[in-house]
This record gives structure tokens, C-alpha cells and sequence, in this order.
């Protein structure tokens, strides 16, 4: 019995390990569709991840997939369930370094709920936090939750539009679905009678935080991320500096406590003059769209964590 559940176990989780890519329906969920592309690193990934959990090797796995061909969708409710149990198994990586300032937790939350308002996928529910490492990072994982690192806000922003750029990018991955591929072998496996999705939960939390978005989806995180900070006030061209300042840090060696990189935000989100460049012919864009709408930078409401609520614009 129990070797049939394994087997069921793989050719369900095997689904998204295949090499066709993911594009949305019309209901707006995820889902399949079978034109052919070459293996990626993501993939790769999530493969390593799984057969971790289903040791029955990378090859076989991949052997599966292609009679499996089902539609596999995630609702806004199943995407936050699921988003709920990674964060369990990150939580018990980061213990006390998760979370640890109440008053910054606090800060990041009145900002990113301002941000939120104006996402597209409103089932979400978006979730803040601030893990006590000195490492520039930043990132989000499907479900809604929200990671910023103290290494990001000391060394690479000094002014509350830069944190809202940062967030509204970071909300953005989540909103544009760009991070819920990642987790169609959760949804899968759930469907199972007797499942232990603990164990491939675990098996995949920190591999989830390594693979690198493409860069059309890092510009039209930059591009939506822009887009919701303006909507909100806040001056979207200060997204430009935080960008300069990552480009020039030189690599501190400090490791991601999650996956063991260095520096893991030059990793998984390259910045590049060209970014830069292009965020702030985004913030000309918004501002030639709406004109008379006055912006917010922040630098003292930053120092302060002092949200935009207070109403003070410089």
C-alpha cells in the first residue's frame, strides 16, 4: 500500500517538474500548457527538492510527467494555505531572527497594506516581516507572505519610497503570479489520501529562495512594483537608488540563513544600471499620466519608522 502511494505521490508531484510553462486561464489561475522548453534552473530545483522527499531519482521523475498532463489550478485560498505552511518551515529556520523588532514589523506592515490596496489578485492576504540578518535581500513567496532582511534596510535604503518600491516589487511576484509555480507540487500531493506534505514542505523551503526570476519578469515586477508605490504617493523613482546601491556593494560573504548564499538578492534579483535606468522612465511615465498627483520620499519618516499615515511629504 504504501508503495502505491508513493507512486501516486510522484506522478502527481511530477507535474510541475515538467518542461512546459505556466500560463493563466481565463478564471485567472495558474495552469499548464504543453508547449515544449528546455529544462531551467528553477526546474532543476524543484526536482532536487522532490527527490529529496520521493527518492526514486531525477530521471525517473521526470519519465512521469509526460503522460500527466492535467489542468493543475491554485485558488487565492489554497495559494495562502499553502503559503501558510512554508512560512512554518522558513519560521523554524530563522527562530529568533525572524521578526525580532516588533516596531519595524509594525512599520513595513502599515506601508505594504497601503501598497496592497491596489493589487490585481484581491484574495490575497499580504503578511510582513523583518528577519535579523545582515544580508541585502528581499523576498516573497506565493501566498502573500513578505520578507525583508536588516542587511537591505541599513545598507541600501534611507527613505520610506525606496522601502515602498521594495515592497511593491516583492507584492508585485505574488500578484503577477510569478512565484506560484513553485507550489503546484503541495496542491498536488494534497489531493492524496494520507499525503505527507510535511515532508516535501520542508524538503523544498529553502530551494524555493534560490532560483532567479527571468528578466521580463523582474521588469514588470519593477514596472507594477513602480506602479503601486506612486499609487500610494510615494516618489516611485527612489526605486532607481536602491538599485545603485546594490550594483556597488562588494560582496559582504555573509550567507542567507535559509539557503546558504552569499549576498542571495544579487543572486536572485540581479540589479543593473539598466534597471535603474528603466524605473525611472517608469516614474516619468506615471507622473506625465497623472501630473497633479504629489509625491511622498520620506527620508525622516524612514529614520523615524514613521509611517506615511502621519501625512508629512518632503
Amino acid at each position: 500500500m504504501r508503495s502505491v502511494f508513493r507512486s501516486g505521490l510522484v506522478v502527481l508531484l511530477a507535474l510541475v517538474l515538467c518542461p512546459w510553462p505556466l500560463a493563466a486561464s481565463p478564471s485567472g489561475n495558474s495552469r499548464l500548457v504543453s508547449t515544449p522548453q528546455k529544462s531551467n534552473p528553477k526546474e532543476e530545483s524543484i526536482l532536487d527538492a522532490v527527490a529529496e522527499a520521493v527518492p526514486l531519482g531525477k530521471e525517473a521523475l521526470r519519465a512521469i510527467v509526460k503522460p500527466m498532463l492535467d489542468t493543475v489550478t491554485i485558488s487565492p485560498r489554497q495559494e495562502m494555505e499553502i503559503g501558510d505552511a512554508f512560512f512554518k518551515e522558513i519560521r523554524k529556520k530563522l527562530g529568533a531572527k525572524l521578526d525580532r523588532n516588533a516596531a519595524d514589523v509594525a512599520y513595513l506592515t502599515s506601508i505594504g497594506n497601503t501598497l496592497a490596496v491596489n493589487v490585481r489578485r484581491k484574495g490575497i492576504k499580504y503578511k510582513f516581516h523583518v528577519v535579523e540578518e545582515n544580508v541585502p535581500n528581499a523576498f516573497a513567496i506565493a501566498g502573500g507572505h513578505v520578507f525583508v532582511y536588516r542587511g537591505l534596510l541599513n545598507k541600501c535604503i534611507n527613505s520610506e519610497a525606496q522601502l515602498a518600491v521594495v515592497l511593491g516589487h516583492e507584492i508585485s511576484h505574488v500578484d503577477a503570479e510569478h512565484t506560484v509555480d513553485f507550489y503546484k507540487p503541495v496542491v498536488a500531493a494534497s489531493q492524496l489520501p494520507f499525503a505527507d506534505v510535511a515532508v516535501m514542505i520542508a524538503a523544498l523551503a529553502s530551494k524555493v529562495l534560490t532560483f532567479s526570476y527571468n528578466e521580463p519578469q523582474e521588469s514588470q515586477a519593477d514596472e507594477l512594483g513602480a506602479g503601486l508605490a506612486f499609487k500610494a504617493r510615494y516618489e516611485p523613482s527612489e526605486g532607481a537608488a536602491v538599485q545603485r546601491r546594490l550594483k556597488a556593494l562588494n560582496p559582504s560573504g555573509v550567507r542567507d540563513p535559509l539557503t546558504g548564499l552569499a549576498d542571495s538578492i544579487l543572486r536572485t534579483h540581479p540589479p543593473s544600471e539598466k534597471r535603474a535606468l528603466a524605473l525611472e522612465a517608469i516614474s516619468k511615465k506615471l507622473h506625465r499620466a497623472d501630473p497633479n498627483r504629489k509625491t511622498y520620499v520620506g527620508s525622516t519618516n524612514y529614520a523615524q519608522r514613521t509611517p506615511i499615515t502621519s501625512r508629512i511629504y518632503e
